[in-house]
């Protein structure tokens, strides 16, 4: 491997840590990203790596309907579950069945 290649590499990955660091540091119980985006953490921080699908059941229960005022329409919640992934909170991956999302940064 060039020299140049391992020096880059080398530079992202303490970059990705330092801001994965930082991240954790600004993390608070409620993130500051939109209630429709807290409805989506609050969801994955009780059953992480799940379908989208699930995650919309569960903004209907009685569990999360108060916070989850939004997020039930297709729209809203495909806007905040980017605003996550934007912002490093999730990730998703596409698997059987659509889009799975897993929490990255907890508290």
């Amino acid at each position: 491997m060039d020299l140049n290649v391992r020096i880059k590499t080398w530079f992202k990955r303490l970059k990705d840590f330092q801001l994965k660091g930082w991240f954790q540091e600004k993390m608070t119980e409620n993130i500051e990203l939109g209630e429709d985006a807290n409805c989506i953490y609050q969801i994955l921080k009780k059953e992480n790596n799940i379908s989208s699908k699930r995650i919309l059941d569960y903004a209907v229960t009685q569990e999360f309907e108060a916070i989850c005022t939004g997020c039930v329409s297709g729209d809203a919640f495909l806007r905040a579950i980017k605003k996550l992934e934007k912002h490093g909170y999730v990730k998703s991956s596409l698997g059987k069945g659509g889009y799975r999302w897993q929490l990255l940064i907890t508290e």
